[in-house]
């Protein structure tokens, strides 16, 4: 036997008496089947949520099917029930969403359509940060281990790279978001408290469970403020001798770049400087050359707009007035970066005067300076050289260096 689509099958035994040579007729009665529309929508923004699962049972809680709701969040049986009272379940969640327990009963009727709406919580939690410094800041004096204030934090989403907001930690060395959806995002420090260094690694959490807190403890390395050179000649000497001193191990040995960075160089009374060669650096930039004189106090540019990966020769001599020597050299860039330093050092030729004395000393003065923020830094290293005799050890031209 078959029915109609859409309608339920009448089950009803009909008893009929036929007589001979008579026409009997017999009803028989098929009412619509009942229609079921579920409506899944998001508890905050009423949003229709998709991928949700439910299981239909009937009334004896028997399972009739398990259905998943469509892009629009809804489950629609078009005249597929008969009458009756069902219960409807939540058997799966979409991710991000809390599940719902427990059962929903509904009555369906011949021919109609009964529309159920379920709410899903969606999950939210907050993340929050702990920033900590790393060994005794010898700027701040803070200790290793110690909050601290004013690190900045980007939060992203991990499958799109979003930027979903910025934190900044407070006096207790605490930051943490708003409410955040589930999911997984990103960390990323944007800006280091003062005189601590940049922590660049970028940390991962998850956001799982509705009302979770997931903390994140940072380490910042302190700032250390630190440069290195040296200059060396000979140790004894004779008057009027050339002498040639070389500059060693020049460098920036801070963990942050260091702004107004210097190579100074103050000379003895008792030498007469001739030629420079200016040497090589590991990063490229521009930097520039001042000088002093015996007869000027105040630094004049000597050379502008020199290349760290060009070696120039420049003559000491020229320009000067009678009687007047170059007293301070000094190289001065605007900013170098972690691990500044020469590649092929530079050198200077310089001839000692005719009039000094037998046991006579003179030093030579080298600081390697530079600033980050509001704090200072130098380095500064000697070389006394012990004249021996006032007989010079020979009268010729400077030698050839190959340059």
């Amino acid at each position: 036997m078959a029915v109609p689509q859409g309608y339920a099958l009448d089950k009803g035994v009909r008893k009929v008496k036929i007589d001979i040579g008579t026409e009997t007729m017999v009803e028989w009665e098929n009412y619509p089947l009942a229609t079921l529309d579920l409506l899944k929508i998001d508890e905050r923004t009423k949003k229709p949520i998709s991928g949700v699962e439910f299981e239909l049972l009937n009334s004896k809680k028997q399972s009739m099917g398990k259905f998943t709701t469509d892009k629009d969040g809804r489950i629609y049986l078009e005249s597929k029930l008969a009458q009756g009272t069902y219960y409807i379940k939540e058997t799966k969640a979409k991710d991000g969403y809390i599940k719902n327990d427990g059962e929903k009963m509904i009555e369906l009727k011949w021919g109609k359509t009964t529309k159920v709406e379920f709410v899903n919580t969606p999950i939210f939690g907050q993340i929050e940060i702990h920033k900590i410094g790393n060994k005794n800041n010898q700027i701040t004096g803070q200790l290793d281990g110690d909050n601290l204030k004013g690190a900045e934090f980007a939060i992203y989403e991990k499958a799109t790279g979003k930027e979903v907001t910025i934190v900044v930690t407070n006096y207790n060395g605490i930051a943490r978001t708003g409410e955040l959806p589930y999911g997984e995002y990103i960390i990323k420090e944007t800006k280091a408290p003062s005189y601590y260094v940049l922590n660049e690694n970028e940390f991962e959490v998850s956001i799982k469970e509705n009302g979770e807190i997931v903390k994140v403890e940072v380490e910042n390395k302190s700032v250390e403020l630190k440069t290195g050179g040296e200059k060396s000649t000979v140790k004894e000497t004779k008057a009027g001798d050339t002498i040639r001193y070389d500059f060693n191990n020049l460098q920036n040995l801070s963990t942050v770049a260091l702004e107004d960075f210097y190579i100074h160089d103050s000379l003895p009374n008792a030498i007469r400087v001739q030629r420079l060669f200016t040497g090589t650096f590991n990063q490229n930039m521009k930097y520039r050359i001042v000088y002093k004189t015996n007869k000027n106090k105040e630094f004049k540019v000597l050379k502008d707009n020199l290349f760290t990966d060009r070696v120039y020769e420049i003559d000491l001599t020229k320009g000067l007035q009678q009687g007047e020597y170059i007293t301070d050299l000094k190289y001065e860039f605007e900013i170098v970066g972690v691990g500044f330093r020469e590649v092929e050092k530079p050198f200077l030729y310089a001839k000692v005067n005719s009039n000094v004395k037998k046991n006579e000393q003179f030093t030579n003065i080298l600081t390697i300076g530079g600033r980050y923020d509001m704090q200072t830094v130098k380095h500064e290293d000697k070389f006394t050289t012990t004249v021996i005799s006032t007989t010079p050890t020979f009268n010729g031209k400077l030698p050839k260096i190959g340059y």
